[in-house]
């Protein structure tokens, strides 16, 4: 410090670690759910804000700075509320609003089930308006069951898509991961994310292992807590909130009752295990961007493979183009190439 010169171009300013005015109790209650990096962050937001604040009163013309400046720089309450509301729990870093791109064109038949979601979507999200007129209220809520790799989270990514409209997926089973209480937090987070949106098809992976009749887990009531939650945020919705849910089940059967009501999940939608002429529109679609797949036996495929879901069949392509590509490479010898 004592070897800058006074003209030099740099600017020094310091700051004690005194919190002025910070009630740690109250942002420690607004913390549910941060881990130590989480919080580290938040306390690195607070003091760039203070920084922030302060270059808008220093005359960067002038060679030296007001010597108050510097002195003057504490951290308040107030720069904690500003960084609360700009950072989030890392655990709602894969919650994060997005604009999918997957189309139904993406989705191998199901031409039924499409309609249905979409429709339901749309008079929930562009349409409520003229339910209202009649004293209806549309839908809020799809429940998709039916086994795993079936599709139903490509049906509730290609419905925010056509409806244009963001997309959040939230996976039940990670929320009884969290500890006591941050469930609870975090779902109030999720929820507060999505109404700031201008309008969302919020997804919920998973439902049957919040969901299930009877609690699901270690006994200790959190999965009726956190389905309790989500059932109120649900019933909260009123009809100007432009926000549809979606949700998926592998077992309807062992879903507890008090989700298939009117107002919440009361439209089920089964997606069932492609049949052979499902398989060959799933190939079909998986193979719609690729070039040179014109000449591929579709049917001979979907024959050989009965009791395959399309997460299957979008495997096999996976793996036959890495075969490909490793062919060729092994005929190049192992310059690369281009795939045909």
């Amino acid at each position: 410090m004592n070897r800058l010169k006074q003209c030099s171009d740099v600017i020094v300013m310091a700051a004690t670690n005194r919190p002025n005015s910070v009630d740690l109790r109250a942002i420690a209650n607004e913390t549910n759910g941060y881990v130590g990096a989480d919080l580290a962050k938040l306390c690195s937001k607070v003091v760039f804000e203070q920084y922030r604040e302060k270059m808008k009163v220093i005359d960067l013309e002038e060679d030296t700075v007001d010597a108050e400046i510097p002195d003057s720089l504490a951290v308040s309450q107030n720069s904690f509320q500003y960084a609360l509301n700009e950072t989030y729990p890392s655990v709602l870093h894969e919650t994060v609003l997005e604009f999918t791109t997957t189309r139904w064109e993406d989705i191998g038949d199901l031409e039924s089930i499409k309609c249905e979601v979409k429709r339901l979507a749309q008079y929930r999200l562009n349409q409520y308006e003229e339910f209202r007129k009649f004293g209806m209220t549309p839908s809020r809520c799809v429940l998709l069951y039916g086994l795993p790799g079936c599709g139903k989270t490509l049906l509730a990514k290609a419905t925010a898509y056509e409806c244009q409209v963001n997309f959040m997926s939230i996976r039940c089973s990670k929320l009884l991961a969290m500890s006591l209480g941050e469930s609870e937090a975090n779902l109030c987070d999720i929820f507060d994310k999505v109404h700031q949106a201008a309008s969302c098809v919020l997804f919920f992976d998973e439902l049957d292992s919040i969901a299930c009749c009877g609690d699901a887990g270690d006994g200790s009531g959190k999965a009726d807590r956190v389905l309790h939650q989500i059932l109120t945020k649900i019933d909260a919705l009123d009809a100007k909130t432009n926000i549809f849910i979606v949700s998926s089940t592998n077992k309807l059967d062992m879903i507890n009752s008090a989700i298939i009501q009117p107002d919440r999940f009361d439209k089920l939608s089964h997606v069932p295990l492609p049949n052979h002429v499902s398989r060959v529109a799933i190939l079909k679609a998986v193979l719609r961007k690729s070039p040179e797949a014109t000449n591929a036996d579709l049917n001979f495929v979907a024959g050989a493979t009965d009791t395959f879901n399309s997460a299957d069949l979008a495997k096999i392509y996976i793996r036959t183009l890495e075969r490909s590509l490793q062919i060729l490479r092994n005929a190049s010898g192992g310059q690369g190439g281009y795939y045909r």
